[in-house]
């Protein structure tokens, strides 16, 4: 769960003489600290989706980086930032029209050539071994007002502005139209220029920046920003959640979640958009009580299925509030019918208690 643990495992196996791989996934890899150094470690493998341009100066072992899936097996490899995939020695690779990726390997799950469904541009396209650059995928290529647009292409666009991070753009429905919308991660100035002025203004500004990147069709017209992008607990992009910041609601993003022994624990963002922000109070929102026991139902019957509606509380405390931008912490642990719950923003306490709940007969806890 922790890159310490990691380390903790080197010094074990260097006290008996073995040597030791490391295999992680970007979203791992991203978050490690500069200060936590891998030791005695004679490799560093990233697999599971694209490392971010940067992560690899904070680490002091040299990344490679694997691209593959569970369908494909490993494709190719590299090991520096911009640089070209290699395919592995067994495996043979191809392009159609539609510049789509087609690969032929003893890895994957069909003998026969399988496409990726990735955009790939081939150094040697005659070569079955050639080496290529990546692209993006087949379907973020869409369609708006007859006008086929990379959703790849205008993120890589977004990412010169100073102020963003990260980013993902996304085409959604709304109300029988389509409409292309961005999550954003700021930078740390950003984000606190956001909390302080209007919103409007804020995107308005963003949106003047990209007209000489951007055709004006191609600028996302509705922004959310979070202060990371949400994962699911397989540290994959959880698109459901960045659908949902344009929907009407009121549960906080979840941004992360695991487990530790019987503790489940949460990563939550309050955007200002939630529907329990809106008229409480006004020019000074805050997220209601009753809107944190609705939500911590809805996570407790996710995680319980026995559990089934909420009969009553125990030492309920609000010792806080939550305004919009607040990134809590939450903890729920259960004991036959009762969840425990703690909310912490940093090392304050917002909210504790215990929630009982009727239990499905002939349920085990």
């Amino acid at each position: 769960i922790y890159p310490e643990y990691v380390v903790q495992l080197q010094q074990r196996f260097a006290e008996i003489h073995l040597s030791n791989y490391v295999i992680s996934s970007p979203a791992l890899l991203k978050r490690w600290p500069s200060d936590v150094l891998l030791e005695h470690c004679a490799a560093l493998y990233s697999s599971g989706g694209k490392l971010e341009d940067g992560v690899r100066a904070s680490i002091n072992v040299p990344i490679i980086e694997i691209f593959g899936s569970s369908e494909t097996g490993g494709i190719a490899h590299r090991a520096a930032d911009h640089a070209v995939w290699q395919p592995f020695a067994d495996v043979e690779v191809r392009s159609d029209e539609q510049q789509q990726l087609w690969m032929r390997s003893p890895h994957a799950c069909d003998a026969d050539w399988v496409a990726t469904g990735d955009r790939i541009e081939l150094l040697e396209p005659n070569n079955l071994q050639s080496a290529f650059h990546l692209l993006g995928r087949m379907d973020r290529i869409v369609k708006l007002e007859e006008k086929r647009l990379s959703l790849d292409e205008i993120e890589s666009k977004i990412l010169q502005l100073e102020a963003i991070n990260q980013c993902h753009v996304l085409l959604i429905e709304r109300e029988q139209r389509q409409l292309l919308v961005c999550v954003a991660v700021l930078n740390d100035t950003a984000r606190q220029t956001l909390q302080q002025q209007n919103k409007h203004q804020f995107v308005t500004q963003l949106k003047q920046q990209l007209q000489p990147l951007l055709e004006r069709i191609a600028i996302p017209r509705q922004w959310r920003f979070l202060s990371q992008l949400p994962v699911n607990s397989q540290s994959k992009l959880n698109k459901s959640d960045l659908i949902k910041l344009f929907q009407e609601g009121s549960q906080p993003v979840i941004l992360s979640r695991q487990q530790q022994d019987e503790q489940h624990i949460f990563q939550l963002e309050f955007p200002p958009e939630l529907a329990c922000f809106k008229g409480h109070f006004p020019n000074f929102p805050i997220y209601p009580g009753v809107g944190q026991i609705a939500f911590l139902q809805h996570f407790v019957r996710e995680l319980w299925a026995d559990l089934r509606w909420c009969q009553g509380f125990e030492q309920l405390k609000f010792q806080d509030l939550i305004r919009p931008y607040h990134v809590l912490q939450l903890s729920l642990s259960r004991k036959q019918h009762k969840v425990s719950f703690e909310l912490k923003f940093a090392d304050k306490n917002i909210a504790s208690g215990r929630l009982l709940f009727a239990v499905e007969e002939n349920a085990t806890s």
